[in-house]
């Protein structure tokens, strides 16, 4: 008897996290036990081998007075890149997506200097729904198709 009620007591707990889980209700819990565990942690210091190039507003502003409005064309990444490698970056990560063609030329020069460097990492999103990966995944077939690739 004493194994059925521990049963049911698990089955019941299982059960509220189920529907907390479904309805996002365990975003909260989530980011406080993350909360909690950073504060465990303490203060991390920041390695002085590691440079964070930000897109904010002021690069933001300053290249559209140049006129390049964003999203920027892949030449100016493309420069960034022999930019930062020239200055002796090892490795480099975007944290931009670079989902639709732009400039044929442009496309090609940064595609050239992400070949020639290598250690370049880009940055991808996960598509959750359906009809969303659907649509790429058509636009994708499209575009393979007007430019004759199998």
């Amino acid at each position: 008897m004493k194994k059925i009620h521990i049963l049911n007591i698990a089955l019941t707990f299982f059960m509220i996290w189920a529907i907390m889980f479904k309805f996002e209700m365990t975003e909260v819990l989530d980011l406080k036990i993350s909360d909690l565990f950073y504060k465990m942690r303490g203060a991390a210091g920041i390695s002085p081998h590691v440079v964070v190039v930000g897109i904010d507003e002021y690069s933001l502003s300053t290249l559209e007075v140049e006129g390049d409005t964003w999203p920027w064309n892949r030449d100016v990444y493309g420069k960034l890149l022999q930019k930062v490698f020239e200055d002796g970056a090892k490795v480099v990560a975007f944290d931009v997506s670079f989902t639709e063609p732009m400039d044929e030329n442009t496309d090609a020069y940064f595609a050239s200097t992400l070949l020639m460097y290598g250690n370049v990492v880009l940055g991808t999103y996960l598509i959750n729904e359906k009809e969303t990966y659907e649509l790429f995944n058509k636009k994708l077939r499209e575009n393979r198709a007007e430019q004759n690739v199998p």
